[in-house]
């Protein structure tokens, strides 16, 4: 059996980690789509700021649970996902949100993977 060289060692050794770190940032691209479901970040700023609304017309949490079955979503994720949106809205956070900041602030928060 042939020895390897110590320089056929280090270029399988470079060979190896090239490979692991694109196998890394490919593994990092595609798990923005993991926890998202269907839906993307925008979509989810978007139902906030609808759910807030919801709340300042005087929709009780009840009423906005119904409104969000008749959502018909088709992916599990994407209902939880909207369930929190509405924890958080008919929350304390609800109080002093603006429909616009409501969108802002839950947009950043699915960008930043929360």
């Amino acid at each position: 059996m042939e020895e390897i060289s110590k320089n056929q060692a280090i270029n399988i050794r470079k060979i190896l980690l090239i490979l692991l770190a694109a196998f890394g940032f490919c593994m990092n691209v595609s798990a923005d789509n993991y926890p998202l479901g269907n839906m993307n970040c925008n979509d989810i700023g978007d139902f906030a700021a609808e759910a807030l609304m919801w709340r300042k017309r005087g929709f009780t949490p009840a009423e906005a649970l119904k409104k969000l079955d008749e959502l018909n979503l088709s992916e599990s994720v994407d209902k939880r996902n909207m369930l929190d949106v509405l924890k958080l809205v008919y929350g304390g956070y609800g109080n002093s949100w603006t429909q616009e900041s409501a969108r802002k602030a839950i947009t950043q928060d699915c960008q930043r993977g929360r």
